[in-house]
């Protein structure tokens, strides 16, 4: 095991559309207070990396990024967790990674489809987001978080001043997905019962009906990273230990 510290565990935690390494920020330092090893990476083109904005960058990029990191830190038995959209850039890391790099895997929110299978972009009029031009690339703008993952509107104000533009070909890309998530010793799906996309809840009932899953259901909204923190650190601590 790759350690941060007497029997610590090491995390690669991925954020979703529109976020970067802010969003795992507040669980980032409670796991490291207890000494285990944790690893945010903001993808390419968003946040802290927005100014590397380009057409190029795709689901593909995001999936090289992660990969890379695992890779150049020389990463082992890893708990890999995607939040929302990124639930297909780590079934991709799956793919690229050595075999057994992977001691555990969660989808929190997160999309999870077979070879092809693309994540829609949502269509309910509350948080679909609008096709904008930023410096000549594609994106997607981000929805009002307050009315497209019921926030609090004190959160909400918080989550909007972080969001940037998403590039739009993330979405456009097919994926390929050869399965090797599937077999990763410990498979956990993470739904929050608040979540107001209904995608989710479909992937949860399908995924708890397979005995090689967990599946876990917590009461809180899709952004119940950032709004409670502790709940969320656990549950991975779960994963992480099962």
């Amino acid at each position: 095991m790759t350690k941060g510290g007497a029997g610590g565990f090491t995390f690669v935690l991925v954020h979703g559309s529109w976020c970067g390494s802010w969003a795992w920020k507040p669980v980032r330092e409670l796991l490291q207070a207890q000494g285990h090893r944790v690893f945010t990476p903001t993808l390419s083109g968003l946040a802290d990396r927005s100014h590397l904005l380009s057409a190029n960058i795709n689901l593909t990029t995001h999936i090289l990024d992660v990969t890379n990191l695992i890779r150049w830190e020389e990463l082992t038995d890893v708990v890999l967790v995607g939040h929302s959209y990124a639930g297909q850039v780590i079934s991709g890391v799956a793919d690229r990674v050595p075999p057994g790099t992977i001691r555990s895997i969660v989808f929190f929110d997160a999309f999870y489809f077979g070879d092809g299978e693309r994540a829609p972009i949502p269509q309910e009029e509350v948080h679909r987001p609008q096709l904008i031009d930023v410096d000549g690339v594609r994106c997607l703008k981000p929805p009002r978080s307050e009315l497209a993952f019921d926030l609090s509107p004190e959160m909400a104000v918080f989550v909007d001043g972080k969001f940037t533009p998403m590039p739009a070909a993330c979405f456009g890309e097919i994926p390929v997905v050869k399965g090797e998530r599937d077999r990763v010793p410990v498979k956990t799906f993470v739904l929050t019962e608040q979540c107001t996309m209904p995608v989710f809840r479909s992937i949860a009932d399908a995924l708890e009906q397979r005995p090689d899953w967990r599946v876990e259901r917590a009461p809180y909204n899709h952004f119940m990273i950032v709004e409670q923190p502790g709940e969320t650190a656990e549950i991975l601590l779960a994963a992480a230990r099962a």
